[in-house]
This record gives structure tokens, C-alpha cells and sequence, in this order.
């Protein structure tokens, strides 16, 4: 969904991606990165 930014009116967009073995120029690019680690399996 494209709308404009109310401060500086341009165009902007937020992309959610999900899964496993991102590619480095992904993470490069991307404002917040959340890696999630397994510390216990029962």
C-alpha cells in the first residue's frame, strides 16, 4: 500500500519479510533486523 509521509510527503512503503537465511544485501538494507535463536529444546 504506497501513501505519503506526512512530514516530508513522500512516497513510502513498509515491507514485512519472514523466513530463514536472509541474504546479507537484505539485512544491509533493512531499518530493524530481529534474529530469533533456539536456546533449549525439551
Amino acid at each position: 500500500m504506497w501513501w505519503r509521509h506526512w512530514s516530508t510527503g513522500r512516497a513510502a512503503m513498509h515491507v514485512i519479510v519472514t523466513g530463514r537465511h536472509a541474504l546479507q544485501e537484505l539485512i544491509n538494507c533493512a531499518d530493524l533486523v530481529t534474529k530469533m535463536q533456539e536456546v533449549m529444546h525439551p
